[in-house]
């Protein structure tokens, strides 16, 4: 996908870039006041899709950049990757709706923490998803949990993680970057 070519910077300004500039624009004007509400619900629902198109194209993209032996099935991503995104939609209706999101009420909170669950899930396999790709390798919890962490923080993490995919996307094929791997070569990315 697309996204993975990009450099760090233009990843954040599609990510987040959006969700700083336009409330500044909207709130110096006064026409647009009224709307401020619907619009800042936009800007939530683009920041959403944009971070999970992005999390999508590691989790699926990558995976051609790893050995077929040791590749990870995508079966149980898929259904973590869709809970998540029909709640969303729903709880942004619900919300633009009612205005608040009650958590107290078993019927809203049960489906919030299975999503979130698995929105952590979906952030763990992309972290372990751009270490196999980038070692070559099968890894455990413990290799990849500073990449979750940079996902999870992810304005401050796709300055870190996105040159390191914009490596493993430019390698190629999975030959070359096991050549790379075995003699120690380092690219720089500019």
């Amino acid at each position: 996908m697309k996204i993975l070519f990009a450099k760090h910077w233009q990843v954040f300004l599609i990510t987040y870039g959006i969700q700083f500039i336009v409330p500044l624009l909207v709130g110096t004007s006064r026409t647009l006041q009224p709307y401020l509400v619907k619009i800042e619900i936009s800007l939530v629902f683009i920041l959403i899709v944009s971070l999970f198109w992005w999390l999508w194209s590691v989790s699926h993209t990558l995976q051609q950049f790893i050995e077929p032996s040791i590749r990870i099935s995508t079966r149980l991503l898929n259904v973590a990757f869709i809970l998540p995104v029909i709640y969303l939609v729903f709880a942004t209706i619900y919300f633009t709706k009612i205005g608040m999101m009650p958590l107290n009420k078993p019927g809203i909170l049960v489906p919030h923490i299975i999503s979130m669950i698995c929105f952590f899930f979906v952030i763990g396999f992309a972290a372990k998803i751009i270490k196999v790709a980038e070692t070559g390798r099968p890894v455990s919890v413990n290799d990849y949990f500073g990449e979750f962490f940079l996902i999870f923080f992810f304005p401050i993490g796709i300055w870190l993680l996105q040159p390191r995919i914009n490596r493993i996307v430019k390698s190629g094929s999975i030959s070359n970057r096991q050549f790379e791997i075995d003699q120690g070569i380092s690219r720089q990315d500019n």
